[in-house]
Formats: structure tokens, sequence, C-alpha cells
């Protein structure tokens, strides 16, 4: 009688090899070594790291945009001589380059960002950038150069180019009665008056404004000169002011119209203003107009703007 042999089981629990007919060997494995099949390999592979900000741009950029609307306003009051679109652009542009770094810092933080961190991380740098990059330079531009800064002051010299400073008993009253009006607003204010002759019918009456250094409408001046401007040409009862260029003394410059009742025209007046004080010229001059009454009052500034 044959011996029958016996297979042998390995630990694993594999069947030893046997012999399947055909002269191969074959091989039985248990469970306890099957692999796993490709799909849970896939599965079970490295995953992408997740992204808790994933709205971070969409939460910057509306603070952003909500900063731009608010500080809207304030940029086209201060450059009103600027169109509305690079007033845009002034508040907008530094709005979205915070609201991009934002997003950026956002997207790329591990930890998920609560909304109330938003606001404070987006409106505070954006009205700071708008500060520095469009306010602080416009009143800087404003400033007289260096050794030019707090000494200036005006004059009313007997000649001021070809205008000649008229005396007599009329002109005192008339410097006497605005030196008063001056002195009843804020006693700290020096007022400065010349009614001026060219030729034998031009007249240019001229009234000036000097300042202490430590008044309010000097910080005001050197700050905000096109403000003051306007606001003095209002109260004296000037209308359809115009702002026009400055010159090269700077600082602010509009023209308008002094409205005069009975048979009268109305006259053409500039204004100016920079860190020594204000001054205007009132013209009664056959044929001038606005552009004319600018180009001579930058001249005639030029000869009452005196240096100590």
């Amino acid at each position: 009688m044959p011996d029958t042999a016996e297979p042998d089981v390995t630990a694993e629990g594999t069947v030893g090899p046997e012999d399947d007919g055909d002269g191969d060997v074959a091989t039985h494995h248990g469970s306890g070594a099957s692999e796993p099949p490709a799909r849970e390999k896939h599965r079970a592979g490295p995953q992408r790291p997740s992204r808790p900000n994933s709205s971070a741009w969409l939460m910057a950029l509306t603070w952003a945009a909500l900063t731009a609307v608010v500080l809207l306003p304030f940029a086209i009051d201060g450059r009103p001589d600027r169109s509305f679109l690079a007033s845009v652009a002034a508040v907008g542009l530094p709005a979205l380059a915070v609201a991009a770094v934002t997003s950026l810092v956002a997207h790329r933080s591990a930890s998920a960002w609560s909304w109330w961190l938003y606001p404070p991380i987006v409106v505070l740098p954006a009205v700071a950038l708008v500060v520095l990059t469009d306010l602080v330079p416009d009143r800087l531009e404003n400033v007289p150069d260096v050794g030019d800064q707090g000494n200036r002051s005006l004059a009313a010299p007997d000649q001021a180019g070809a205008w000649t400073l008229r005396k007599g008993a009329s002109a005192d009253e008339q410097e006497a009665e605005l030196r008063g009006r001056i002195l009843r607003a804020d006693e700290s204010l020096e007022a400065v008056y010349g009614d001026y002759r060219r030729g034998g019918d031009d007249v240019l009456v001229y009234n000036g404004i000097n300042v202490t250094t430590d008044s309010d409408l000097a910080r005001e001046l050197v700050g905000r000169p096109e403000t003051a401007l306007g606001d003095y040409l209002e109260g004296t009862g000037i209308t359809d002011v115009v702002e026009v260029p400055a010159g090269d003394l700077r600082g602010a410059m509009a023209c308008g119209t002094f409205p005069r009742l009975g048979p009268y025209v109305d006259l053409i007046v500039c204004g100016w203003a920079d860190s020594g004080g204000i001054g205007t010229a009132i013209y009664r001059v056959d044929g001038i107009n606005q552009e004319l009454a600018a180009e001579t009052t930058r001249e005639f500034r030029a000869e009452v703007t005196v240096y100590s």
C-alpha cells in the first residue's frame, strides 16, 4: 500500500506545493497573506492638504471695496482738480493691493480665519496706504522749498512791475477799513492793502493777509492752501471760483468774479495762498479775461512776496 504524504502547512497558512496534474506547482495562499487591491492602495496614498481659507479672497475684496467707497469722498474733496476715475484709482489700488496680500497670507495659513479677522487686517492697512500715497504727498507738495518755509510775507511796494502804488487819503481810508476787518476776525493777522494803477485807466486793488507761524490759519495754509483760499474768496462774496495754476511760487491760486451793483460790470478777481498768507487782486481793466488776469496775478504776486 503506497504511502500518502500529508501536505505541509506553513505558519502563514500557506499550503505546500502540490502538482496540479500538468507538472506545474500551484501555491495556495490563505487570507492572512492577501495583497490589497490596487484601488485601495491608491486611496491609502498621500492626501492633498486642505485649504481652510479658500474664500479668503472674497472676504478681503469685500472689505477693501467698502474701504475704498468710504475714502472716495475724501479723495475727491482733497483734489477737486483731479478726475473722478483718478480719485477712484487713488483709493482703489492701495485697497486692492492690501486685499491681495491678505488673501495670499490666508491661503497659506494652516488654520482657519474667522470672519472678524478680515476687517482690521484689511481696513487699517488700506487706510494707512491711501494716506501715505495720496493725502500726505498732496499736502507736502504745497510746502515751500527748504529755506523758504515760514519766511514768506506780503508787502505793498511802491512799484510792483508795471503797477504803481497810488497814495492819498482815499487809499489810506481803504487800508484802515481792511485792517479793522482783519483784526476783528483774528488779532494775530496783519492786513496789507494797495491801490495800484497801470497806464491811464487800469486799476488793480490788492488785499493781503499775513499770518503768524503759530496760528490756525498758518497751519491750514501749509497743509491745505486751496481750502483756505476757497473759504476766503467765498467769504468775500466772490462767485464762480475756478482753480488756476499757481506758478513758480506754488501754493494755491484761483480766480472768480466780484458782482457789482448798478451799471458796473462784474470785476475779475484772482487770489493766491501759500505759507506766508493770502492775497487777492481785483481788476478793473478793459478787455481783461480770466486767463489774462491769472497771468497778471502770477507776475504781481512775485513782486509783492518778500522773504525775511
